[in-house]
């Protein structure tokens, strides 16, 4: 996952992720992506939210434990708008066509979808 998310960050520009409409679509694709591997390797929910939130604090910015159970927390409640739910199926195809060689391009879908708003 941290190849992944480093690979996401390559072309994304870091003052886009400031803007808190911009940072919930990067947590979005993020939580997506870790969604699709902990379902496909029978991980429960519970704990693919207990990776995304170690995630927060180490390498999606560094929260504190308190603040990235703020954000967690805000993420999984924005997961029941349909817009957010199709910004984590992005993540989780990109993830996946990544994985398996179809497209090595797929991580920068993340910066597309921004570019889209």
């Amino acid at each position: 996952m941290q190849r992944f998310s480093e690979a996401c960050f390559l072309t994304l520009d870091s003052q886009r992720t400031k803007d808190p409409a911009d940072r919930l679509v990067v947590l979005l694709f993020m939580l997506g992506a870790i969604d699709m591997l902990c379902q496909v390797n029978d991980v429960e929910k519970r704990t693919s939210l207990t990776l995304f939130e170690s995630m927060l604090k180490e390498d999606l910015g560094g929260y504190s434990d308190e603040d990235a159970r703020v954000v967690l927390r805000g993420v999984v409640k924005a997961t029941a708008d349909s817009d957010c739910q199709h910004v984590m199926k992005e993540g989780a195809d990109s993830l996946r066509t990544w994985l398996i060689g179809e497209d090595i391009a797929a991580p920068h879908r993340l910066t597309e979808l921004l570019n889209s708003q």
